[in-house]
């Protein structure tokens, strides 16, 4: 650190996004908030015993999907830190969760319950798998891979398909089917 100013490496992502920085806080600030809000929206005591704050929470945690998700497709296709693949894995899965978000909405405004639950689920299991697209980076490093960037797209691609897997397994054996 020189003179208050953080120094980042030139092929660092801390150093590839100062330039975006606002876009950068519209995206992990409402990110943190859909992760702290989504986990309570899935706790069965809390939905049943609360249903009126389920709801405004619900409604808060939908409109931070939409932010997020967004936010996550200009990143990955106008400011992308790795190859080709990181924008285009984005803008699908980004795509998907949009369309996931808006298929939750729309279940609940059917009071189509059960279908809404599966919605939500998709949407922060699979919005969840930002963290294992670290661990993820973390092995091919690990094996080899001096540069994040040369491996960030795939891992967003292994990460994000690992997740939408498993969460369909999730809700076709083990959720109550809609």
């Amino acid at each position: 650190m020189e003179s208050g100013v953080f120094q980042f490496r030139e092929n660092s992502i801390e150093f590839h996004y100062q330039g975006h920085i606002l876009l950068g806080y519209v995206h992990i600030v409402p990110g943190i908030l859909f992760l702290l809000l989504g986990g309570y929206q899935l706790i069965p005591y809390f939905r049943k015993k609360n249903y009126e704050v389920h709801r405004l929470v619900g409604k808060i945690f939908l409109l931070l999907s939409a932010v997020l998700f967004l936010t996550a497709m200009v990143l990955g296709l106008f400011y992308p830190f790795g190859d080709w693949l990181e924008s285009a894995v984005t803008l699908i899965f980004g795509g998907y969760l949009l369309y996931a978000t808006f298929m939750a909405y729309k279940k609940a405004r059917q009071r189509d319950f059960r279908a809404h639950q599966n919605w939500v689920i998709r949407v922060y299991f699979v919005a969840l798998s930002v963290s294992t697209i670290r661990g993820v980076i973390a092995l091919f490093m690990t094996n080899g891979y001096q540069e994040m960037s040369e491996i960030f797209g795939l891992s967003f691609l292994i990460a994000f398909v690992l997740h939408f897997l498993l969460v369909e397994l999730w809700i076709r054996y083990l959720v109550i089917p809609e």
